[in-house]
């Protein structure tokens, strides 16, 4: 993997940033990666007012700056690209750069810069402060001259400003790398979304063994010294304890001098100290205070002490308060209250016992969550996350299909398909429902609230098609009639973008209505070049006049198992108990059926056949009397629709699944029947003949066939062994080829072949 590191360095060179940064360039080189800087340094600013007037400047923008990055872009090719600090000599005026190559872009904030300008939730007071946050945002930073200099604050402000405002760095990274879980809490808080934050702890710093043996003495405080970092308030309970040595160890900056001139005289001042020296001051310090003000990012002082077995004493506040348990591997107290810390340094200094069983906690803590191989391979997942949601970018779909309500066939399709895991992770998918009917009673009827939902439906393709630019359109195409009209309107503006189209037929009726000029017509425009998945062989001859055969996909449909155990059947002892199961629809030969069952009658047959399902283009009341009318009041019932455990308790309580359709392509009621060990009687009808293998798994008849069915019934109802024989060849032809895990293999299979 190629990684380019942007950083800005700090005018020191040797602040907890440069180090962590530092460190995570060799954890990657040494695990194989290849790592590249594009880097710029601060600290050739010093004191000169050229440098710090081009520093202002090139904050908001650096055209020089986006020139070379491009360059090394281009010649490096990362895989990620990963920023940490843009200021003053970068800006984040790179971001858009990298964006428009697709690379995936991970910032990593080891402090608040986001948000607050100065990057410390600290005003020039030193006290806490969030105003930025919220009201007139970076404004606050100069009312309250935060830097206690107008001329930097006014610069910190404008640059936050215009970061956030124009160049979107709070809205345009991929993932965001923060320390600790209130780092995290905090960008949450203030909309960064909680999927693009990823906790990611400071590295600690290579240690030498020390191997001579050390008397630990010191209450130490290490790091840089500033008012920030508690430096006064730990020379306030130095001086309350004059009996115990204390040791200050790092730089001191020119505006807090003066507290080293008025130091108490049990503290002694090491300055900077690193390496060897570092070490050796870890394991010379009894107790290591880090009595911060500021919220800080993660705090490699106080790791560092953990891995060298020593209890901390720190601030309950931010990041600190995460790393530390109080009184299980450090004690904590309150920010800037001198007196408390005081009191917990020598609580704590004359208690041996507390000291070791505090420092190792703290040492199995350390080596437990902070450790190289850890670190790096949390940071290697989110990496991976990056590049694989990258790819799935690059398959962007967009379906306009049917889901439910209403309840059908196409619709149930649909909804396996928004709900599948493996779909949806491997594709960037989005939904458009093409229904216009929300009952089954709306199907096939006109009415302005359709018009309403078909415009809306137009007007949020269009959207989607703008802002999404899919790859790919993904279509449930109704074959004929209005709802082709619909639809095709949709399909020329789809083609008005240039996508590729893939329809996905789950109905069929091309070829009775190619014959007239308008339908053809459109036929041979919404067909040009598209894709088409079918549902069986048997519904090419549908549209082979507009399709080459080397453009179709097969894909039967899949329903997955029962949610619950698969329910035992009851056969009766009384009547053979036939079941029909779908809405009450002419088309799925409802009356058929009916005729069949006053036959079967009229020949004596002991039977019941049970009607299951919502009413369609025929009400309750209508079928009724036609029960009535063929006498059938004693053999027949209409028990409403039912779902779920009722529906699969159906299934189990019949003993003959008869569905006499005679306009269908892969009907799935036939697949939950065959599901439930069910013998099945069907028609020649589109898919079904891959479904219901004909004297195998059950019978198939010629449709609106009242006699030839009636025939079949009466050989199931008679024969008990016939439909034991054929409910369990069902049930293995189900579970070879109709599971919602084999759907999804095929379904998933083609639509990888057509992002390509």
């Amino acid at each position: 993997m190629k990684i380019l590191f942007i950083h800005n360095n700090y005018a020191s060179n040797n602040s907890g940033e440069e180090h962590a940064a530092e460190s995570l360039k060799e954890i990657l080189e040494s695990n194989g990666h290849q790592v590249k800087w594009f880097r710029r340094f601060s600290d050739v600013i010093n004191n000169s007012t050229t440098k710090k007037i081009q520093a202002f400047f090139s904050g908001v923008y650096n055209p020089s700056a986006v020139k070379e990055l491009k360059i090394l872009l281009d010649d490096f090719e990362p895989d990620i690209v990963q920023v940490q600090n843009l200021y003053p000599f970068i800006s984040p005026g790179i971001v858009k750069s990298i964006k428009s190559r697709g690379i995936p872009l991970v910032m990593r904030c080891p402090n608040y810069r986001l948000f607050c300008p100065t990057g410390l939730h600290l005003d020039g007071q030193g006290n806490i402060c969030e105003k930025c946050l919220s009201g007139v945002r970076e404004l606050n930073c100069i009312s309250k001259n935060c830097e206690n200099d107008v001329p930097k604050s006014v610069g910190y402000a404008l640059r936050n400003f215009i970061a956030r405002a124009f160049w979107g760095v709070t809205k345009n990274m991929d993932a965001y790398i923060v320390q600790s879980v209130f780092q995290r809490q905090k960008f949450i808080d203030n909309g960064i979304p909680a999927h693009k934050l990823f906790i990611l702890p400071g590295l600690l710093p290579k240690t030498t063994l020390i191997q001579r043996p050390i008397t630990p003495k010191y209450v130490s405080f290490i790091g840089r010294v500033s008012e920030e970092k508690g430096i006064r308030e730990f020379l306030k309970a130095a001086s309350l304890l004059p009996e115990i040595p204390f040791v200050v160890a790092g730089s001191v900056n020119s505006n807090v001098s003066h507290l080293k001139t008025n130091a108490p005289k049990n503290v002694l001042w090491k300055g900077f100290v690193a390496g060897k020296a570092l070490d050796e001051l870890y394991e010379e310090s009894k107790i290591v205070v880090a009595p911060s003000k500021w919220y800080e990012g993660f705090p490699n002082v106080i790791t560092t002490a953990m891995k060298f077995a020593k209890p901390v004493i720190t601030s309950n506040l931010g990041a600190m308060a995460d790393i530390i348990d109080h009184q299980e591997n450090g004690i904590l107290v309150e920010p800037g209250d001198a007196v408390a810390l005081a009191k917990a340094i020598k609580n704590l200094f004359y208690y041996d016992e507390k000291c070791v069983f505090l420092g190792k906690n703290a040492k199995i803590k350390a080596d437990t969550l902070y450790t190289e191989k850890k670190i790096y391979q949390n940071l290697i997942d989110l990496y991976l996350i990056l590049l694989d949601e990258k790819a799935r970018k690059t398959k962007s779909i967009l379906s306009i299909l049917h889901y439910p309500p209403p309840v059908h066939g196409a619709a149930m399709v649909g909804q396996y398909i928004m709900g599948n895991k493996r779909i949806n992770t491997t594709f960037n998918m989005q939904y458009i429902n093409l229904g216009t009917s929300v009952r089954v009673d709306e199907i096939g009827r006109a009415g302005w609230l359709k018009v309403k939902r078909y415009f809306m439906i137009l007007r949020t393709s269009f959207n989607r098609l703008i802002s999404a630019k899919p790859k790919l359109v993904y279509f449930t195409l109704t074959a004929s009639g209005a709802g082709f009209y619909k639809d095709a309107l949709i399909v020329l503006l789809v083609k008005l973008f240039g996508c590729k189209v893939v329809f996905h037929f789950h109905n069929k009726g091309v070829s009775k209505r190619q014959h007239r000029w308008l339908d053809h017509f459109l036929y041979k425009v919404v067909f040009k070049k598209t894709r088409v998945i079918l549902l069986s062989e048997h519904l090419y001859s549908d549209i082979e006049k507009y399709v080459p055969k080397g453009r179709v996909y097969i894909c039967p449909n899949g329903i997955p198992e029962n949610i619950n155990e698969r329910i035992d059947k009851q056969e009766s002892k009384e009547r053979v108990q036939l079941l029909f199961l779908s809405n009450l629809i002419v088309s799925k030969g409802v009356y058929v059926l009916l005729k069949a069952c006053q036959l079967l009658v009229q020949k004596n047959v002991i039977f019941h056949c049970n009607f299951i399902g919502n009413t369609g283009d025929i009400d309750v009341e209508r079928f009724q009397e036609e029960v009535s009318s063929l006498g059938l009041q004693d053999y027949v019932t209409y028990e409403g629709p039912k779902y779920g455990l009722d529906k699969e308790k159906a299934y189990a309580k019949n003993e003959i699944f008869v569905f006499p359709t005679y306009n269908e392509c892969f009907p799935l009621v036939l697949l939950e029947a065959m599901q439930s060990g069910l013998p099945l009687i069907s028609t020649f009808e589109g898919g079904i003949r891959d479904i219901v293998k004909d004297g195998e798994t059950g019978f198939l008849v010629e449709k609106e066939n009242e006699v030839a069915l009636a025939d079949k019934m009466e050989i199931l109802i008679k024969n008990p062994e016939l439909r034991k024989k054929m409910g369990e060849a069902g049930r293995k032809h189900y579970e070879a080829n109709f599971t919602l895990e084999a759907f999804e293999t095929r379904f998933h299979e083609i639509l990888e072949d057509l992002v390509q």
